[in-house]
């Protein structure tokens, strides 16, 4: 004969729980020309998800290349993405007589950047002709959107105690997994439903993604509690 202590539900919350976002794209120039160098670095900000095509920045214009080349020689320039210069240059195109910078794609922060605090996308723009040749670094910041909601990967979880265990034995079970980075991670995790002999620890640790130690504990002893009992 064997016996089923009732279980109990485990609520997790983020730091918002509305995950509608109204604001399609934001972005920011936030560093602007190294002085003394032959390279320029502009760097931008663009919330994921954003659609294809969209307009990013206007490369000469930021970059102050008529400040530095004649204004009859500027409708000459070609601008060109090194493929080599970062991981995701994929995910751009810069027009070759205009340098104005676009999306090619949808960009999923959650998958290439997933869990971390920030995700800067490099590139380099090469302008030519070889007179007037330069290199722009450009520095994408993706930001991220509260879309993604936690989820244990399994919906229920099995664990066997012993009756005469003693009350402050614990055991952990799986996180819930939320792609999106720490400031929309999970943030609690709470006991809703269950059976009143059992409390719930939970300790956080950041590593630059943020998971948990999830143990629910025997708060009181066993003995004496209704139980369901199976042959």
């Amino acid at each position: 004969m064997w016996r089923i202590l009732d279980g109990f539900r485990l609520r997790i919350s983020t730091m918002a729980s509305d995950l509608t976002f109204v604001c399609v794209l934001c972005l920011t120039v936030m560093s602007g020309l190294v002085t003394g160098q032959t390279e320029r670095i502009l760097a931008y900000s663009m919330y994921e998800e954003t659609p294809a095509n969209t307009f990013i920045a206007e490369i000469p214009k930021d970059a102050e290349l008529s400040q530095t080349i004649p204004i009859a020689e500027i409708s000459r320039l070609r601008y060109s993405i090194l493929p080599l210069s970062g991981e995701y240059t994929e995910f751009f195109s810069i027009g070759a007589t205009d340098g104005v910078l676009r999306t090619t794609r949808r960009i999923d922060r959650d998958t290439i950047c997933y869990q971390r605090e920030s995700c800067p996308l490099k590139l380099d723009i090469a302008v030519q002709p070889r007179e007037y040749f330069r290199i722009i670094k450009v520095t994408i910041v993706i930001l991220d959107q509260n879309d993604n909601p936690p989820v244990f990967l399994e919906g229920h979880y099995s664990r066997s105690i012993a009756e005469n265990t003693r009350p402050g034995a614990s055991f952990t079970i799986p996180t819930a997994d939320d792609p999106d980075s720490p400031k929309f991670g999970v943030k609690r995790y709470e006991l809703v439903t269950g059976a009143p002999q059992f409390g719930l620890k939970v300790s956080f640790l950041r590593c630059g993604y943020q998971t948990a130690n999830i143990c629910p504990f025997l708060s009181r002893s066993l003995s004496g509690f209704s139980t369901r009992q199976s042959k």
